[in-house]
């Protein structure tokens, strides 16, 4: 619940890989706060979206807040008040949070684009991986928030997302691009590119023209 680490890398899709450059960024303490009054609410609903949605969702929040802040009441309410006008949001639901992780994660990827001076004609595709706030692949659940089509809207860039959603729901540990980057990668990128998936990142695709010519 730290950040958001993006990356631009040029593969094949096979064994070549090369890291173009990247970009991180620390959340704002109230976003970290928001973030994990979420998680708070996911993990006591065991992923359960449907009863999720039915939780008065500000009020769950403002618990969560005492609980593991010791706010009072008070001081629970100016928070939540807080982090509604940094997101000029009237109401806070677990929508408007997939909304707003989203938008975190775009203007992420216009930083990093801006940072290389690149287009979005220049890059080919976006893994996009969401913020992970339950995983039990025993169960076959896991919930990650995110966008895939509001993120490729904004940036005009095609997105690839919830893979690890359907990993796990077919029987995998919701890790599909471990077994490939233990196979092909050198160390140093598979440490970096694991960091990515754990923390909820973004990794942006540059294809090589192999893969062009010999689809």
């Amino acid at each position: 619940m730290d950040g958001i680490d993006a990356a631009i890398i040029k593969t094949d899709g096979k064994a070549y890989v090369e890291e173009i450059g990247h970009y991180s960024v620390n959340y704002p303490s109230e976003i970290q706060k928001i973030l994990k009054a979420t998680e708070a609410i996911v993990r006591s609903c065991h992923g359960n979206i449907a009863l999720i949605k039915q939780k008065d969702f500000e009020q769950s929040v403002k618990f969560f807040f005492k609980e593991a802040y010791n706010f009072s009441d008070q001081e629970s309410i100016d928070e939540l008040a807080k982090i509604k006008k940094i997101f000029n949001a009237s109401v806070l639901s677990f929508e408007k949070i997939v909304v707003i992780s989203t938008d975190l994660h775009i203007q992420a990827i216009n930083q990093l684009l801006k940072k290389y001076n690149l287009k979005a004609k220049d890059i080919d595709l976006i893994g996009y991986h969401g913020k992970t706030l339950y995983h039990n692949p025993q169960q076959k659940i896991t919930i990650q928030i995110g966008d895939g089509q509001q993120m490729t809207n904004a940036v005009n860039i095609p997105v690839v997302n919830n893979f690890r959603e359907k990993d796990v729901k077919n029987g995998g540990q919701g890790a599909p691009f471990a077994l490939y980057i233990t196979k092909h990668l050198r160390c140093a990128m598979v440490f970096y590119l694991l960091l990515l998936l754990i923390v909820g990142g973004l990794v942006i695709l540059h294809l090589s023209q192999m893969i062009i010519q010999n689809p």
